[in-house]
């Protein structure tokens, strides 16, 4: 009797985490929505220091039911929160409906300690994501 009330206590906590793990994508808790428009959003963000240069790693996902094509761009900071180095152009990305697409920025001064990431799919309109 108890083998099988274990038994059925493991397979409801496997069962409770395979529904989590399969639950909508949502928000990174890292990231602040500085500003948003349109059907992008981002489900992940970090950074790692490669040689002494801070990568920032974005993956954005597309609410929408059709492909959007916009253009995405980070800009670095330093410790006091001021931004480092020239503005970097804009990318171009491809993001297909209730898909997400991974892309990647590299700072091009040492002293980059965190990052934002802008996109915009019309031009007008630029979202803005921060990581905390």
């Amino acid at each position: 009797m108890r083998r099988m009330i274990l038994r059925n206590f493991i397979l409801t906590g496997v069962a409770a985490l395979t529904l989590a793990a399969c639950s909508s994508n949502t928000l990174d808790p890292h990231v602040t929505e500085v500003s948003k428009s349109g059907d992008i959003s981002i489900v992940d963000m970090r950074s790692a220091v490669v040689n002494n240069l801070l990568v920032a790693q974005t993956t954005f996902h597309n609410d929408s039911s059709k492909a959007i094509i916009g253009f995405y761009r980070c800009q670095f900071y330093d410790p006091n929160k001021m931004a480092i180095g020239a503005v970097q152009i804009w990318q171009p990305v491809t993001i297909y409906p209730n898909e997400d697409q991974g892309v990647k920025c590299m700072a091009n001064d040492v002293e980059a300690t965190d990052f934002k990431v802008e996109f915009s799919a019309d031009g007008n309109k630029v979202s803005v994501f921060k990581y905390k």
